[in-house]
């Protein structure tokens, strides 16, 4: 038997000073030994209207409306090991519960999903936009996964391809066993997953005939082989499986990669595969937000947009992250939560440490995360209550600004290069005076405000 809960939330907007807004969520009272159970944010839906994820110690699992602030969770009788991963565009949340579920927002309705008699349990992850496409895994009796996806709004799983022994011959995965899917385009044609254990990442896209076809990508771009480690046609050395993710598009797929200096030292920078261009763009420019002391700590991306624009950790998620950071689309600087969004500086700066940035919306403008909180952000005591709550960043950043400013500007000399007025160059329109040094051998002025 399953407990429904609901509460409702307002907008917490702070002022109109600031071009963006924080939303909270949490339980309040309401469970039994549990004064603020923690919501912990994981799902967003592409459109941006709905919010999943568990509750404290998988203890239930939640979903929320962003657009009104309504809250629904539920608790089961006996504690199990359950969460919910994702949402799609009408509230429908999907994740597991000794066995793979969905839950109806609307209904507040908990199904099981169908499990074969030979699989410990269905391991489900992602739905399509309209809850058409499910993937996920089958857990084994040894715990190995096997990636499978259910199409039509059915529960009639199927295997994903594997690959062949050909495919990884001469390879650093030689022999390597098991899949996993993690993520699904809107439209359900791309599903982005891990072989082994978050060994390596892997796509699957959706053929013509209505199958899909396993795209071992990183083939073509990792160091996989002792021969190709000079060959600088490769650029990348290795790529986590564990920190993936996929635009709603299907089109970018966001990638901590690790690269080598001169000097042979390894370092962590994310990496964005383009599905259609079949590219792979790194970010290894230092980044100024280093100066606070983040050297060693690499950017760690946990969501893209469907233009690019990624959110992640300074530093790894939970354990090692020092801070939050947005990679906005056609930036190769990152800014960090504190002083790109002044609504999160005002109101959870001082657990900022704590915090773990999971969702981004298709069009960039809604954020998804958690955080420790409290009154003095420090205590636990019943009287001052400390725990995790789930926020939700409303953007309103112009990402066609730049473009705006330098088409009303320019005629028919191109750009060749964009500097600061102390010299040095940037990649991008910064804000204050940009130095455009045109085509024409003209230089140009733009304010970015």
């Amino acid at each position: 038997m399953r407990k429904i809960f609901t509460l409702a939330l307002g907008l917490v907007c702070f002022g109109m000073v600031s071009a963006d807004s924080l939303q909270t969520f949490n339980c309040g009272i309401g469970i039994p030994g549990r004064q603020e159970p923690a919501l912990l944010g994981l799902g967003i839906s592409p459109n941006g209207k709905y919010i999943c994820g568990p509750i404290e110690n998988a203890m239930g699992y939640f979903v929320a409306s962003v657009e009104t602030g309504e809250v629904k969770w539920t608790v089961p009788d006996e504690a199990d090991e359950g969460e919910l991963r994702h949402v799609d565009n009408n509230g429908l949340a999907i994740g597991f519960d000794a066995t793979a579920i969905t839950y109806d927002f609307a209904t507040g309705d908990v199904s099981t999903l169908y499990c074969p008699d030979d699989v410990k349990y269905v391991l489900a992850e992602a739905l399509s936009a309209d809850g058409s496409v499910k993937t996920g895994s089958f857990v084994g009796a040894g715990f190995e996964t096997q990636a499978v996806v259910a199409v039509d709004g059915t529960d009639d799983w199927k295997l994903l391809p594997m690959p062949t022994e050909e495919d990884l011959a001469g390879t650093l995965l030689e022999g390597i066993k098991g899949s996993s899917a993690k993520y699904v385009s809107a439209d359900g044609k791309i599903i982005l997953g891990c072989l082994g254990s978050f060994a390596a990442p892997v796509l699957w896209r959706l053929n013509e005939a209505g199958e899909y076809e396993m795209d071992l990508f990183i083939k073509r771009f990792v160091k996989l082989s002792e021969g190709q480690q000079g060959d600088d046609s490769y650029p990348l050395w290795s790529v986590s499986g564990m920190y993936l993710n996929l635009s709603p598009n299907g089109r970018y797929v966001s990638m901590l990669g690790l690269i080598k200096d001169e000097e042979g030292t390894s370092i962590g920078v994310p990496a964005i595969y383009d599905t259609v261009e079949d590219k792979v763009i790194i970010y290894d420019e230092p980044q100024e937000i280093n100066i606070m002391g983040a050297e060693n700590f690499p950017l760690h991306p946990t969501a893209i947009a469907d233009n690019g624009t990624f959110i992640g950790s300074i530093g790894q998620p939970v354990v090692l992250s020092i801070g939050s950071f947005i990679m906005r689309a056609g930036k190769t600087q990152a800014e960090n939560f504190l002083t790109a969004f002044p609504s999160y500086q005002e109101q959870l700066a001082a657990s900022d440490g704590n915090n773990v940035p999971t969702g981004i919306s298709a069009d960039a403008s809604v954020i998804l995360g958690y955080t420790f909180y409290s009154d003095d952000f420090t205590t636990s005591e019943e009287e001052d209550p400390a725990y995790y709550l789930t926020y939700v960043i409303h953007d309103d950043y112009n990402y066609n600004a730049a473009v705006d400013e330098i088409a009303a500007d320019v005629t028919e000399a191109t750009i060749e290069g964009i500097y600061t007025l102390d010299g040095r160059r940037s990649g991008n329109l910064v804000k204050g005076v940009n130095i455009l040094r045109m085509s024409d051998g003209t230089t140009r002025k733009i304010l970015r405000k």
